[in-house]
C-alpha cells in the first residue's frame, strides 16, 4: 500500500471506533474498544466478532483493515449501513489495494467517488487517481471522469488547501485537459505544481518524507512539460478557489427505493428500478444525466444503464430544482452475470454537464436469475414493489 495520500485516514482509522448503543452493558465490547485504542488490533477483533450488531461489525471491519486482511475488512463493512462515510472508505481503500494486487476486477474509481461525495474527503486523492487512470481500449482517457476528478480536486481543496496530494493532482487535470486534445491549462498547471512542491518542502524540514517521490514527479514537470508556462496567468488559484468551487452544482440524496418490475410489455425483458427524491443547486440552464450501476459484494461491476426502461434527460430552469421521482432502471439483458443468487448494491450516479456531482444512497438487494429472467428479488429496507 503506497504510503502518500493515507495519512489521514490512517489516523481516522486509529482513532474512530463506533459505540453501541447499550454501550456499558457490554463488558467485551470495552474490552475490544480499550484493545483497539491500544492498536492492539488482533484482540479487539477477538471481542468484536462476539456480537452480532452495527458496531461490531463496522469495528471489526476497522480491525481488519488495520490487520491487512482486506477480503474480511470487504465483508465486514458491506454488513454495516454502506451509505456510512467511514465503511465506504474502508470498502474504497480495500478494494483499491486488493486490485494493485490483481486477485478480479474492481471498480474503485466509482466507489472511491461515491465515497468522497458521501462526505469522507480523506479518499479524494485516492478517487482521483483511479479516475484519471481509466482508459479505454485505444489507451484514451474519459472526459467525464477527468471532469469528475477535477471537481473533486476542486471541491478537496476547499476542505484541505495545503494538502500536497491533491495540489499535485489538480495540476495534473490541468495539464491533461479534457482528454480530447483541448481545455489545457498550463499555466494553472504550473501554479498548482509548484504549490504541491513547496507543501512538501514545508513537510520535509519538519521531518515528513512521504510525499518526497511526488515532489520529484512535479519537479520533473516543472523543469521539462510546463517550462514555458507562466504561473501568474494562472486562471485558477487559491485565492478565487472559493468563487470556482461555488459554482459547481451540489446534489442532495433525501432517500430512494428499489423496484422490480417483472417485465417490461414491449422488450419482454423484466428490469429494476432505483428511484431518490433528489435536490440539486446550482444547474440552471444545464443537463443532468442520471446512471444506475450494479455491483455485486466483491466490488465487480455487474451493469449500468444501457438500455434505459425510464432514461430521461433533465433540463434545469431554475437555480434550485427538486426531483420526485429521479429514477433509472437497468433490464436484465443488460445484466452481465451469470445465473444464480447473489447480493447486489445499486446506486445512482448524478452527472451535469459532463461530471458527476453526486449518488444517491446505495441500496442493496438480494436477486436470482435464471435464464436472464428474476426468479427472486427481494430489496432490503424502505422498498417498494409492482409498478410504478
Amino acid at each position: 500500500m503506497r504510503k502518500t495520500g493515507f495519512r489521514l485516514f490512517l489516523a481516522i482509522l486509529a482513532a474512530v471506533i463506533l459505540l453501541p448503543s447499550n454501550l456499558f452493558a457490554q463488558d467485551d465490547f470495552q474490552k475490544g474498544m480499550q484493545a483497539f485504542n491500544n492498536k492492539d488490533y488482533k484482540t479487539a477483533l477477538q471481542y468484536f466478532l462476539r456480537y452480532d450488531n452495527q458496531s461490531a461489525w463496522g469495528n471489526a471491519a476497522l480491525c481488519y483493515y488495520n490487520l491487512g486482511d482486506y477480503d474480511n475488512a470487504i465483508k465486514m463493512a458491506l454488513k454495516t449501513d454502506v451509505n456510512d462515510p467511514l465503511m465506504l472508505a474502508v470498502i474504497t481503500y480495500c478494494w483499491d489495494s486488493i486490485q494493485s494486487s490483481s486477485k478480479f476486477k474492481l471498480t474503485p474509481a466509482s466507489w472511491g467517488s461515491i465515497a468522497f461525495f458521501k462526505d469522507a474527503p480523506g479518499v479524494a486523492g485516492k478517487a482521483i487517481d483511479n479516475l484519471i487512470a481509466y482508459k479505454d481500449s485505444e489507451g484514451n482517457f474519459n472526459k467525464y471522469k477527468l471532469r469528475t476528478a477535477k471537481n473533486i480536486a476542486l471541491l478537496g481543496l476547499g476542505k484541505d488547501p495545503d494538502h500536497p496530494r491533491l495540489n499535485f493532482l489538480l495540476g495534473e487535470l490541468f495539464w491533461i485537459g479534457d482528454g480530447e486534445g483541448g481545455a489545457k491549462d498550463y499555466d494553472s498547471a504550473k501554479y498548482w505544481m509548484q504549490r504541491s512542491v513547496k507543501i512538501v518542502e514545508k513537510m520535509e524540514k519538519e521531518g515528513d518524507e512521504s510525499y518526497s517521490f511526488q515532489k520529484s514527479l512535479a519537479e520533473g514537470m516543472l523543469e521539462n512539460q510546463l517550462k514555458d508556462a507562466t504561473e501568474s496567468r494562472a486562471s485558477v488559484r487559491i485565492d478565487n478557489l472559493a468563487s470556482i468551487t461555488a459554482k459547481i452544482p451540489t446534489y442532495k440524496c433525501n432517500g430512494s427505493r428499489i423496484f422490480m418490475i417483472k417485465q417490461d410489455s414491449v422488450f419482454k425483458d423484466d428490469f429494476i428500478v432505483l428511484q431518490t427524491d433528489a435536490d440539486i443547486n446550482h444547474a440552471q440552464g444545464k443537463t443532468i444525466i442520471n446512471n444506475l450501476i450494479l455491483f455485486d459484494e466483491n466490488g465487480a461491476w455487474l451493469a449500468n444503464t444501457i438500455e434505459a426502461p425510464l432514461s430521461r434527460i433533465y433540463h434545469t430552469d431554475y437555480e434550485y430544482s427538486h426531483f420526485l421521482p429521479f429514477q433509472q432502471g437497468i433490464y436484465t439483458s443488460n445484466m452481465f452475470f451469470d445465473d444464480g443468487k447473489r447480493k447486489i448494491y445499486m446506486v445512482l450516479e448524478v452527472e451535469v454537464d459532463g461530471a458527476v456531482i453526486g449518488y444517491s444512497d446505495v441500496r442493496e438487494a438480494y436477486m436470482t436469475l435464471s435464464n436472464g429472467k428474476i426468479t427472486s428479488f427481494v430489496p432490503i429496507g424502505g422498498e417498494k414493489r409492482g409498478k410504478i
